[in-house]
């Protein structure tokens, strides 16, 4: 019976995965802008591909392509075999997904519908930013992004996190306009910026904001702002008592 729950709860992961990205998503850009299961189709009728969550604000939309393949314990171990087939299944994939999605939010010649309903945007889309959404922690991803994605020069770089890091991210950056300005950042610096995960980032554009400095071919950030986040968010969230190592996360700017 063992083995039938384990089978049962595989053949879950990735509808709860979708669902939990779409709830998530849907606590910063409201109900009414976040769209599911979204059908790109052509003029002819042709679905192009699809999008397992759409977020807009304004003229900005988020394409969320949510995988949920697990990394093997070979490519835990460092098989650079094994590793770079769960990173094409668990982020690649995705990715490819992400930038059809963006082309034709960019485009406007083809369709898109949520279910049986055409979706028209009050506004047309002049950017549009990536999630990878992977439902475990997949250690060393920002990494990896660097030496295994495939991507044309200007095809933008992007943002690979878990499940339980966007949680992180909506919880912070609950304002639409906020989510979609540190997505803007991310994207625009993903290779200026050299961190060993997104908390870093995060803790980062909290404290001092994202930006690049002039003199400087890149930057590596310290995992000492992500280390601010690990402090403050049990606290904020309520799950542990508040302490001064709490509150040295803050905004230093406006």
């Amino acid at each position: 019976s063992d083995n039938r729950h384990v089978t049962t709860a595989l053949l879950h992961r990735g509808p709860f995965a979708e669902t939990a990205t779409a709830d998530h998503l849907t606590k910063v850009f409201g109900a009414s802008n976040v769209y599911t299961d979204v059908q790109i189709k052509e003029s002819k009728g042709k679905t192009l591909t699809d999008i397992d969550v759409l977020a807009v604000v304004g003229n900005k939309a988020v394409i969320a392509q949510v995988k949920s393949k697990r990394l093997t314990e070979l490519a835990k171990l460092g098989d650079e075999a094994r590793l770079t087939a769960d990173f094409k299944l668990a982020v690649q994939e995705a990715y490819d997904q992400g930038l059809l999605s963006r082309r034709a939010l960019l485009n406007r010649k083809d369709s898109f519908f949520s279910g049986d309903k055409e979706i028209h945007l009050s506004e047309s889309i002049d950017d549009a930013y990536i999630l990878c959404i992977t439902v475990d922690h997949y250690p060393a991803v920002m990494y990896q992004l660097d030496v295994y994605l495939n991507k044309q020069v200007d095809d933008p770089f992007p943002v690979a996190i878990s499940i339980f890091d966007l949680d992180i991210l909506a919880f912070y950056l609950a304002d639409p306009f906020e989510f979609a300005y540190y997505l803007r950042q991310r994207t625009a610096l993903s290779a200026y910026y050299k961190a060993d995960t997104e908390m870093s980032l995060l803790g980062m554009h909290l404290k001092q904001k994202l930006f690049k400095q002039k003199e400087a071919d890149f930057e590596v950030v310290d995992s000492s702002f992500a280390q601010l986040v690990d402090a403050n968010f049990p606290a904020l969230r309520g799950s542990v008592p508040k302490t001064a190592a709490a509150d040295k996360l803050h905004h230093q700017w406006k």
